[in-house]
């Protein structure tokens, strides 16, 4: 976060390549540490941990005992050949993704909104191509690395897994750069509920998990970026994880009819909208254009 703001300071506030992932693995080893789940990590795994190249400058954030205990597990030769045959799929599926689908998605955001012209229907084009390129981009780079990984014999999780068939948004980050969301659900969003329960800071649950959703998203629009469009959108989706969550805990219309195909479908087509007007924010096509 100190390099977030420096760098609005001055440009040339030192930083380098990967600084936001590995800060998330020094603090997720130091978090376990005091916890006392993690007590015989060794300098040399330490290291190894934070400058795995695979994940070093985009991730997926892993975590440290499963990266360690794959260290200290030796690998009969059919058992490395299947984490290198799966590591080989994975890595050409990322790279379809991120060299193809990213770059089709790319030509549709550029060419088909300048071919249909200026106007609300070429806003709407230009998102749905920004949001499909932001997912074939950074998931094949994901799925590239999760591939690299398994042929070094490491797990690197798994960062992206079908997110725009989620019918509501909770499910749509149970999908959509996991590792980070997981990340913040179990170092942010988990240690502030126990505090706030156990202070009976607010009179029910619900509430508790609706502020924990927004510190939680909050953080998140502002790791990416000090700017007041990264923190619109993570104030974006904290409203709509807390609204769904209150929602999902309290209508009885929902929990009547949450099984039913109409309910789903529809569920599903208002979550898209809601994805992709996230999607508007985080790319600076709504706040910075209202600000001239």
């Amino acid at each position: 976060m100190a390099y977030k703001v420096g760098v609005l300071i001055t440009p040339d506030f030192p930083g380098f390549l990967g600084i936001s992932y590995i800060t998330f693995k020094a603090t997720q080893v130091l978090l376990e540490v005091h916890d006392g789940l993690i007590d015989d990590m060794t300098t040399l795994e330490y290291l190894g941990f934070l400058c795995f190249f695979p994940t070093f400058t985009s991730g997926p954030i892993q975590r440290s005992r499963t990266f360690v205990q794959d260290l200290r597990t030796p690998l009969t030769r059919d058992a490395y050949l299947e984490r290198f045959y799966r590591g080989a799929g994975w890595f050409v599926v990322g790279a379809l993704y991120k060299f193809v689908g990213a770059a089709l998605a790319q030509w549709f955001m550029w060419f088909v909104p300048a071919a249909v012209g200026q106007g609300a229907l070429g806003w709407l084009i230009e998102v749905l191509g920004y949001g499909l390129y932001l997912f074939f981009d950074f998931a094949g780079y994901s799925d590239m690395a999760m591939g690299l990984g398994l042929a070094l014999g490491v797990e690197v999780p798994r960062n992206f897994r079908a997110p725009f068939v989620a019918t509501d948004i909770k499910e749509f980050w149970d999908r959509w750069h996991i590792s980070l969301s997981t990340w913040l659900r179990d170092f942010v969003f988990m240690r502030f509920s126990q505090f706030a329960l156990s202070r009976k800071l607010f009179k029910s649950r619900v509430t508790t998990a609706c502020v924990g959703f927004m510190i939680n998203m909050t953080l998140m629009g502002l790791w990416h970026g000090i700017t007041l469009d990264y923190f619109v959108y993570g104030i974006y989706h904290g409203l709509l994880l807390a609204g769904c969550h209150y929602m999902q805990k309290n209508w009885k219309f929902y929990k009547q009819h949450r099984r039913d195909r109409w309910f789903r479908v529809t569920s599903w087509a208002v979550t898209m909208v809601a994805v992709f007007f996230g999607f508007a924010l985080f790319g600076g096509y709504v706040i910075s254009p209202l600000l001239g």
